[in-house]
């Protein structure tokens, strides 16, 4: 020991002494002085931000070079739309034109994605360390190499076991939850951790109260329980908290104490948990930054994915529940513990402190070798457990095998990935256990190689869970060298399992994003076909009189091609194609229409409704909403076997940044429209799948698989969100978030079904033959005189040659070449009082919307009869005179 321990000190001093020559040799010059940017989401003032703020201080201070810091404040706190931050993005690009920053570390959200968005922009080619995210998803900075950071995650394991380690006797674990976004994700958050302490406790659910019958509650806990803050900003009569007012009325009369997750809730009766904490963020943030100032590739520099956390506690709550402060965890941090007797007499204290200083000193100068070797051994060990500790942050396996391939070291996440259950490691665990069968003959070799002491690039490797669950792995080892002697192996294994999946997802991504262009251009095509049958039924009607047969058989084609419409606006839903008629609208008398007339048609179910009275309007299409609930409603219908009860909730919402991210929509009002059955419900397989095109449960015949994949588009395409909550046996729930609007609602005239005949002289202009010939017919019908134009070109020499003739234009929206698009602003510069009159079998992007906003007079979607087209050519002529 004592030699080795020689040879140890030795080198350390040999590399000391070569590192300070190489410092001295190279000063760093006052005007290359390294400049870092701080940007913060929030404001200068707020807790969590200066907390932040004094932890990156803390870890930059550790620079072995001078670092001028400059901060600057988003302030999205008080204000957060697209305005403000493009005044900030010319802000910042003005302001720091001329500095170059060595590296950014940016706090919390909305800074994180301002970064993402405009860092080449600003600040090309600059490391980002983010630090404060809670919604990272490792896609965001695929591909990127500038981007590295801490995220921030909930300790919930870690918090229980602190609870079972201050109080043993504890059974059960209360939850105080509300029904948010927020409450109900953190719900399955603590479920998913309960798994670990299955047989240790049970948890139960405070849930739908009031905030009265919530304290009445918790003042009545039995003695083996305890309490966890999951989240209370609302309860079931709608009264709103903030965090903190929360926290403080339940703990204000709770018999038990109540743990928490986040550490603005110290000081608001919670008596603590690993809680995540804005200083360690911030100094976790710098200590990766000062690793690019360095050198390291941010890129290179894993995410830390396990949040550097922190054991906090309050001594005054302790005191309240009678819980020695010796109880908590190791290395946990305890506020308010009284004076103690040291700092009570610190004057005498020290004075007797210098005497036994002195006779230490003696004591020290004679047992000088004994005591360096000590230190030496102290350091050695600090050493091995600072290494241990960071292997322990790491999301990666990091191993050490011996001689004897043996596993002599395995970090948390490695026993976590291969399921190696506590002391196995301990007792004897062969290093061969963590890969599949076929892949030992290769480590074989690959062992031989370590011990010739060669180092090997990355490796691809099958691994093996303590299941039997086989998965793709990356390893990277180096031989483990020892007074010049391999004597094992040193490494880290990294699961591909999560990336090839996300590989996966864009591939079905792209294909989705194809099925739908397709899906779209079919049925475009198709409503000009059905326009074709349409119009030959309709101008066969008008030439066949009631009496004859023959007339029966048209106008059941016509009914035909109205099914044949109503097919392809499922495809246009799901393409996201076709949002062309937003009105004004009461959802709440869309939803009893639709409701009652489905139940008509089904007797044997039971239609509730629960609307609210004042709900917020919506501006919608309404055609497709009532789409998208008569989808749900046969979806719900099929799944309870034609018996059962289907519920429709309407309810005023407001969606905070957080539910945002979770919906996948952006914050603000909301109207929240729940369908609820009572069917079998959908199990986990089914709901991984159930919006997409084509995927149906039922036999063939029973369904296209497009209704819920249909509804999906819709609601996407109208800005909002739809998800589905069901377990297996219990019913489902869809639920629709669909943005509110502050717009007066008019009621709709009823629909006019008489035909209407006029005169004048029309331009139709279209680029299939079919729809020229069957239009130019219909209107020929109602008594104008008509122009027909196949392509854009066309129909402006036409135009020109009658300017002052013609009074309405009936425009295709898609056509080749010149784009309807571009023929309504061309035919604009010859007469910029031209009417126009939009037709597609789809409008592509929303256009036909935006078209109208600049002038268009109106829409009339393909295919349509002679009753529509008399009725919508009459609207727009009778707008003119």
């Amino acid at each position: 020991m004592g030699k080795e321990f020689q040879h140890y000190i030795f080198r350390l001093f040999m590399l000391t002494a070569v590192c300070a020559a190489l410092l001295a040799a190279s000063p760093v010059s006052a005007e290359h002085n390294r400049k870092v940017l701080v940007l913060h989401s929030y404001h200068k003032g707020l807790g969590w931000t200066d907390s932040i703020t004094e932890g990156i201080e803390a870890g930059m201070s550790r620079s072995e070079e001078p670092v001028e810091i400059h901060y600057e404040y988003m302030d999205t706190k008080r204000v957060f739309d697209d305005t403000h931050l493009e005044n900030l993005a010319r802000l910042l690009s003005h302001k720091y034109k001329n500095i170059d920053f060595t590296g950014i570390v940016s706090s919390d959200d909305h800074a994180f994605r301002f970064l993402l968005s405009h860092h080449q922009e600003i600040f090309p080619e600059t490391p980002i360390v983010f630090c404060g995210v809670n919604g990272f998803r490792p896609e965001m900075i695929e591909g990127n190499p500038w981007f590295t950071g801490v995220i921030e995650a909930l300790s919930f394991v870690e918090t229980l076991e602190a609870a079972l380690r201050i109080e043993p006797h504890i059974k059960t674990v209360y939850g105080v939850v509300d029904d948010t976004v927020t409450g109900r994700s953190n719900k399955k958050s603590l479920l998913d951790a309960m798994k670990q302490f299955q047989g240790r406790l049970e948890v139960k659910f405070l849930e739908n109260r009031t905030m009265e019958e919530m304290k009445s509650v918790t003042a009545e806990l039995p003695e083996d329980s305890v309490l966890v803050y999951l989240s209370f900003t609302t309860d079931s009569a709608g009264q709103k908290f903030s965090l903190e007012e929360g926290a403080d009325s339940i703990t204000m009369t709770a018999n038990r104490p109540m743990y928490s997750f986040w550490d603005f809730h110290l000081g608001h009766g919670i008596i603590g948990g690993r809680l995540t904490h804005g200083y360690t963020q911030g100094e976790t943030a710098a200590g990766l930054l000062l690793r690019t100032l360095k050198g390291e590739a941010p890129g290179d520099i894993p995410v830390i994915r396990e949040s550097p956390n922190q054991y906090i506690f309050d001594h005054v709550v302790m005191a309240r529940f009678g819980i020695d402060a010796d109880r908590v965890p190791e290395n946990s941090m305890v506020l308010n513990l009284p004076v103690s007797f040291l700092e009570q007499n610190r004057e005498l204290i020290q004075k007797f402190g210098i005497v036994v200083f002195c006779l230490v000193l003696v004591i020290v100068v004679l047992s000088y070798n004994f005591v360096k070797l000590r230190l030496a051994d102290e350091s050695v060990r600090r050493s091995e457990e600072r290494f241990r500790e960071i292997t322990e942050l790491l999301p990666e396996t990091i191993f050490e095998v011996n001689i004897d391939r043996e596993l002599v070291f395995i970090n948390k996440s490695g026993k976590e990935q291969f399921q190696i259950e506590e002391g196995e490691v301990e007792r004897g665990f062969k290093f061969y256990s963590l890969f599949a069968a076929k892949e030992h003959e290769r480590l074989d070799q690959r062992f031989k190689q370590f011990m010739d002491g060669k180092t090997l690039g990355l490796q691809e490797y099958i691994g093996v869970r303590g299941n039997g669950e086989e998965f793709p792995l990356i390893a990277r080892s180096v031989p483990t060298i020892r007074d010049g002697k391999v004597v094992g192996i040193r490494g880290l294994l990294m699961d591909m399992s999560e990336k090839n999946q996300l590989e996966e997802q864009i591939r079905n991504a792209q294909r989705m994003e194809s099925i739908g262009t397709l899906a779209g251009g079919i049925a475009h095509d198709f409503n000009n076909l059905l326009m074709g049958i349409q119009g030959r039924a309709s101008l066969a009607l008008t030439d066949t009189t009631s009496s004859v047969p023959v007339r029966e058989h048209l106008e059941g084609i016509e009914e035909y091609v109205r099914s044949a419409s109503n097919l392809t606006k499922q495809l246009l839903g799901f393409a996201r194609s076709g949002t062309y008629d937003l009105k004004p609208t009461d959802i709440n008398r869309l939803i009893s229409n639709s409701s009652q007339m489905f139940g008509r048609t089904r007797k044997e179910l039971q239609m509730l409704t629960r609307l609210e009275p004042d709900v917020w309007a919506l501006e919608v299409d309404r055609s497709q909403i009532e789409q998208v609930l008569l989808n749900l409603y046969i979806n719900s219908w099929q799944a309870m076997s034609g018996n059962g009860t289907i519920t429709v909730k309407t309810e005023n919402v407001v969606v905070d940044e957080s539910e945002g991210e979770i919906l996948s929509v952006r914050g603000g009002p909301y109207v929240r429209i729940t369908v609820t059955d009572t069917g079998n419900g959908i199990n986990r397989e089914v709901k991984e799948h159930i919006f997409e095109p084509f995927f149906s449960t039922k036999e063939r015949g029973r369904g296209t698989g497009l209704g819920l994949a249909s509804a999906y588009g819709i609601i996407k395409n109208h800005k909002g969100s739809i998800y589905v909550v069901s377990e297996e046996g219990e019913g489902a729930s869809f639920q629709i978030h669909l943005p509110a609007r502050m717009v007066h609602i008019e009621e709709e005239a009823e629909a006019d079904e008489r035909l209407i005949t006029g005169e004048g002289r029309l331009l139709l202009v279209d680029d299939e033959q079919m729809v020229l010939d069957v239009s130019e017919g219909l209107l020929s019908q109602l008594g104008y005189t008509v122009y027909t134009a196949s392509n854009g070109g066309e129909a402006l020499r036409i135009f020109e040659e009658h300017k002052g003739e013609i009074c309405l234009v009936v425009l295709d929206m898609i056509m080749p070449g010149m784009s309807g698009e571009e023929t309504f602003h061309r035919l604009r510069e010859i007469d910029p009082d031209v009417r126009v009159l939009l037709s597609s079998g789809y409008s592509a992007d929303g256009r036909a919307a935006s078209l109208i906003g600049e002038g268009c007079n109106g829409f009339i979607q393909k295919p349509f009869d002679l009753q529509t087209l008399s009725r919508k050519v009459r609207e727009v002529l009778d707008e003119v005179c």
